[in-house]
């Protein structure tokens, strides 16, 4: 687990959840949901987005794995209008940014940029989220999740 992540997760109740824990490789979230027993509509992702043009403006956003997400509608909630739209940033920029790995991006442990959960994964009992570290989940109350994050819930997805 990322030193931020943990720090962030200070007296939350949480599981983390190791891949090399399980007796076969996991090299996919489907592999994951079926190892773990944990439905696919409970595992999110989490994605650093960004303006087209600069000056650049990012966001984090979380949804369900399988869902996909709707950059027009993220472009909502950014602080100021830009015309050339939204893309995700670019792994350099998850490193830059985020300090976290393509695979493993946490949205704990991020204090500088808004974040934006989708309305969806709210009806979870728990979801799992990226621990900042490749190979390691955390499962976590979607309402837990929004407390320490600070998340604004909204839809985003199509």
């Amino acid at each position: 687990m990322h030193k931020k992540v943990e720090a962030h997760l200070l007296g939350a109740k949480y599981k983390l959840i190791i891949h090399t824990d399980f007796s076969v490789p996991i090299t996919s979230p489907d592999d994951f949901s079926k190892l773990s027993g944990i439905p696919m509509e409970r595992i999110t992702k989490t994605l650093l987005i960004r303006t087209k043009t600069k000056p650049w403006e990012y966001v984090v956003v979380v949804c369900p794995i399988y869902k996909r997400l709707d950059l027009k509608k993220i472009s909502q909630f950014i602080d100021t209008p830009h015309s050339g739209g939204m893309c995700i940033a670019t792994p350099g920029e998850l490193d830059e940014v985020l300090d976290y790995p393509t695979k493993g991006v946490s949205p704990l442990g991020i204090d500088k940029l808004k974040i934006l959960v989708d309305e969806s994964v709210c009806g979870c009992s728990t979801v799992c989220v990226g621990s900042g570290t490749s190979g390691e989940e955390i499962e976590i109350s979607p309402q837990d999740l929004i407390r320490l994050t600070g998340a604004c819930v909204c839809e985003i997805c199509q």
